[in-house]
């Protein structure tokens, strides 16, 4: 599905089935696309997909997106990487 993600609009970014949504396609999607995720999108997200979320994409989300995050997806290491991450969102 990644080949075709670009062309993906708002609304059908929306309607993405996050379980079935496979790493590589999470990883396609644009700056602009990944601010269109909805918070129930992201609640669904496992940690490979969290993984997947580029550091410059990743300063699109908005503070309730970033609340959204599933805590629990944050284990075998990913808390570290996405620590680092958010260091870069906040500039501490």
């Amino acid at each position: 599905m990644v080949s075709s993600i670009s062309s993906y609009s708002a609304s059908q970014i929306r309607q993405i089935d996050i379980p079935t949504f496979a790493t590589a396609d999470v990883a396609a999607l644009s700056a602009s696309q990944i601010r269109e995720l909805t918070t129930s999108q992201i609640s669904a997200m496992n940690s490979a997909q969290i993984g997947a979320i580029e550091t410059a994409d990743f300063v699109q989300l908005t503070g309730k997106q970033i609340s959204a995050f599933d805590p629990s997806n944050f284990r075998d290491g990913l808390l570290t990487y996405e620590k680092n991450k958010l260091q870069v969102i906040t500039g501490s």
